[in-house]
């Protein structure tokens, strides 16, 4: 898993603060919330799946 700060990098943004700010007003949520709810929701998948 890669830092939000190495990933606000990738994509031109060399504030992670800026870049957790914006991305939360798109979606709602910090990159950190995301993070974490998408492996949630990949470890119930998978759970279900066996």
């Amino acid at each position: 898993m890669r830092p939000v700060g190495e990933i606000a990098a990738r994509n031109g943004m060399l504030n992670a603060p800026h870049f957790s700010q914006n991305f939360r007003a798109e979606y709602g949520m910090t990159p950190s919330e995301y993070r974490r709810r998408a492996l949630r929701l990949s470890s119930c998948a998978v759970r279900k799946s066996t």
